[in-house]
């Protein structure tokens, strides 16, 4: 199993395929790209060369939009289950198993229409879900009647600049008390507490001038006040993929699986 964070959201991806693993009588080994594309591939030769029978792969790239990675995948010798990664159309026989994001952000979006809020934004890292997301937040403003956020209220954030999130979190006080935001589904849990928190210094109320939904739910529950929460089901993606790899190298004629998991939404003050 190749996963590129050891800290933050794959932990306990790790412990289900672990524990599916146990249950199955199977041998997991893990090694932790740290997201980079020539870590990964060197680490998966590496396991291919001590004689693993399957490959479970969390890509530093998206298959669907990287030709290389899909190439790479297609050259592998070993089955393949990536985890928490969708395969391409060219990616060959490649599986996958993977959380259902475009509906973790409609289930977000529904909740909060139903909490009486209509000008809702989407605040996220530029990393391989945001454009998931981006896309069940969309199509929920549409099924739901509602008009998309002006131009001025930020939606995507610089992991790698310290001082953007200040720079965002003005321009959202300045957006709510504008009247254009009541509401705000953040990616991920990092970027939720410290933005809540610099909200509340800023003279906000949350949740009564803003709501704060944050996606990831790994820390939610510790913000003050408590943060509503989608969680993908992160434990299960690792036991699914994990049963996965297993059936396919118990049957290897069945045909190719992608299974989506759809995360649940923790409500609280």
């Amino acid at each position: 199993m190749v996963v590129p964070h050891s800290s933050y959201y794959y932990p306990e991806v790790v412990a289900g395929a672990r524990e599916a693993a146990d249950a199955l009588g199977v041998k997991l080994t893990l090694g932790v790209s740290r997201n980079a594309f020539a870590e990964e591939r060197a680490l998966v030769a590496d396991m291919v060369h001590a004689g693993a029978d399957g490959l479970l792969v969390t890509t530093a790239e998206d298959p669907r939009t990287s030709p290389d990675t899909e190439a790479w995948l297609r050259g592998l010798p070993l089955p393949v289950v990536l985890t928490e990664r969708r395969a391409g159309l060219d990616s060959g026989a490649a599986e996958s198993v993977a959380t259902d994001h475009e509906y973790g952000a409609h289930l977000a979006v529904r909740h909060l229409v139903e909490r009486g809020r209509s000008r809702i934004a989407l605040l996220c890292f530029d990393t391989l879900t945001a454009p998931m997301l981006q896309i069940g937040y969309e199509r929920a403003l549409d099924v739901l009647g509602l008009r998309p956020c002006p131009p001025e209220v930020p939606t995507r954030l610089d992991e790698n600049d310290r001082s953007d999130l200040d720079a965002k979190c003005e321009q959202l006080v300045r957006a709510v008390r504008n009247g254009q935001v009541d509401a705000v589904l953040v990616h991920n849990d990092s970027i939720a507490l410290p933005l809540a928190s610099r909200l509340r210094t800023a003279g906000l109320r949350i949740p009564e001038d803003l709501v704060v939904v944050a996606y990831d739910d790994e820390l939610a529950a510790l913000a003050d006040p408590p943060l509503t929460g989608v969680a993908p089901p992160r434990r299960a993606v690792g036991a699914e993929a994990v049963e996965l790899l297993v059936g396919r190298l118990r049957e290897p004629s069945r045909p190719v699986h992608h299974v989506t998991l759809r995360p649940a939404l923790n409500v609280r003050s």
